[in-house]
């Protein structure tokens, strides 16, 4: 059996007590929540994987911890999970893969959260980022459980993986149904990969590389307002760029810590020396559009 645990970071012998205590506050509170709505979880495409949303609840007996790796599970790299491409949902264990993006900032309790996560912190180029990158969802009911992980974390990661029928992305997740768990094992800094426009689409998203880390050099847009996306063009180009979101990169304001742009122009066009963020596709609830989509992490991923 997978003994319970808490989601924390290293500490010495001095801190087990505190983390002990921690986290069976956090268990009983999740557990309650429980008894008190009680339902079930849908299917798994039937999850909202685009932003955050809630989902019903259905009890666990146990939780795992991350502190070790689980029962009945091996050491294996996310490039694994991209040669497996499992169609149903499979756990896997992902030891000291890193945090490169999260949506708001960060967990918050009570309400989805996203991350993306790497293999390593950097790669020599594009074609050494292939198959080293995937998109974590953790449900609003267990969101309460990942609070403490932050962008630039190593962390030791127990997720379930499968490509989704309907979205066609392979990914990971986490909820009452497929329990999961990411424990912080260090901290570094998560390097991008300088690509172009010309790198980034739906194929590459959902076929080669997944949610990466990526640096635009020399690129344009017309910021619109503080809380929307907007397109880039190539700095060269003559034209503007096109408005049409599904046919462009965009620029998204979703994963900073207050949701919105801040400093941008509206309605003018801004040369920006680069622009660096996750690269990741959008699909908004219901649509059968994919948008891409690069998600800045802080304002200073926008230099111009």
């Amino acid at each position: 059996m997978i003994s319970v645990g808490c989601l924390c970071r290293d500490a010495g012998m001095n801190d087990a007590y505190a983390r002990s205590v921690i986290y069976s506050i956090r268990v009983l509170v999740l557990l309650a929540s429980v008894l008190v709505f009680g339902g079930c979880l849908g299917e798994a495409d039937d999850i909202r994987w685009d932003e955050p949303g809630s989902v019903s609840e259905t009890a666990v007996d146990e939780w795992p911890s991350c502190e070790q790796r689980p029962s009945g599970q091996r050491d294996s790299r996310i490039a694994d999970v991209w040669a497996a491409d499992p169609t149903e949902p499979a756990p896997v264990w992902l030891p000291g893969v890193y945090v490169s993006g999260m949506s708001g900032g960060g967990c918050a309790v009570g309400k989805e959260c996203l991350l993306f996560v790497q293999q390593q912190a950097s790669y020599q180029d594009l074609d050494a980022a292939v198959g080293q990158s995937l998109r974590l969802a953790v449900s609003a009911d267990v969101s309460g459980l990942f609070t403490q992980i932050s962008v630039g974390d190593r962390v030791d990661l127990f997720a379930s993986a499968w490509r989704s029928s309907s979205h066609g992305e392979l990914r990971l997740a986490i909820d009452i149904e497929r329990p999961g768990c990411a424990n912080v094992r260090g901290t570094g800094e998560v390097v991008p990969v300088e690509v172009e426009l010309s790198d980034l689409s739906i194929y590459a998203y959902e076929q080669l590389l997944g949610p990466l880390l990526v640096e635009l050099r020399d690129v344009v847009g017309v910021p619109k307002a503080p809380y929307k996306t907007f397109s880039l063009k190539e700095h060269d180009e003559d034209e503007e760029p096109v408005q049409d979101f599904s046919e462009v990169t965009n620029v998204s304001p979703y994963f900073l810590s207050n949701g919105k742009f801040v400093g941008l122009d509206t309605g003018q066009p801004v040369s920006f020396e680069s622009v660096t963020g996750v690269f990741a596709l959008y699909t908004p609830q219901g649509g059968a559009r994919k948008y891409e989509h690069i998600y800045v992490r802080g304002m200073d991923d926008l230099r111009y």
